[in-house]
């Protein structure tokens, strides 16, 4: 694990970087038998913070290089991520206003993410 050391309650711990996180999302977006918003949120929260990708885990993670795994992501995550599903793992913790924008424009903003990671690689 790539991590970084940081100092709690007197104890330095190591925890996983921002790298690490966000490629760990995006990897669990494929790769969970059910699919989970929160792992779309959760990476769409990461990558509007301007997280980078770790490829070498985007290859041992998924056996494709980062430029075919983003190629891959956009539609899976369109046919994936549903009305019906869009908010397992998050509706608990959203109010209505929230809940709004989840189901009519996280999927887009997430999207428009990865479209800028494609660009860049």
């Amino acid at each position: 694990m790539t991590g970084k050391t940081i100092w709690f309650l007197g104890v330095d711990m190591r925890i996983a970087d921002e790298t690490t996180i966000l490629t760990n999302k995006i990897i669990a977006l494929t790769d969970r038998p059910i699919p989970v918003a929160r792992d779309l949120f959760d990476a769409y929260y990461f990558l509007k913070l301007g997280f980078p990708l770790n490829e070498k885990l985007i290859r041992e993670g998924t056996g494709r290089t980062l430029k075919e795994y983003l190629a891959f992501l956009g539609p899976f995550i369109e046919r994936t991520y549903t009305q019906r599903n869009i908010l397992h793992g998050l509706g608990d913790v959203l109010d209505t206003k929230q809940k709004t924008w989840v189901k009519t424009e996280l999927k887009k903003e997430v999207q428009k993410e990865i479209e800028k990671l494609i660009a860049a690689a």
